[in-house]
């Protein structure tokens, strides 16, 4: 699962954190102190999230005719960290 994680997205090992991982620009980070069933699925959900961006910054600069990566990618980011998902899960 890692290897083919890799493809999309720098995988980080992250101990000193109480989660068992996050996605942050192109970045998984994920805590491998965890088993490996549970890295597993974090890396599969973490990857989702890295595709939803992926796909997301895609048809904004398509639909909005925006070509300023960073402002996209800002925005995405924004999106992503304030999810329902996000607040149901603290």
């Amino acid at each position: 699962i890692k290897k083919i994680a890799s493809q999309y997205a720098k995988i980080v090992i992250d101990e000193n954190t109480d989660l068992q991982g996050y996605y942050i620009h192109n970045k998984l980070y994920i805590n491998d102190t965890l088993p490996d069933a549970v890295q597993i699925t974090t890396i599969i959900h973490e990857l989702v999230h890295q595709l939803y961006a992926e796909i997301f910054e895609q048809m904004m600069k398509l639909t909005l005719d925006v070509h300023d990566e960073f402002i996209i990618q800002s925005f995405i980011m924004f999106m992503l960290n304030n999810s329902i998902e996000n607040h149901a899960a603290t």
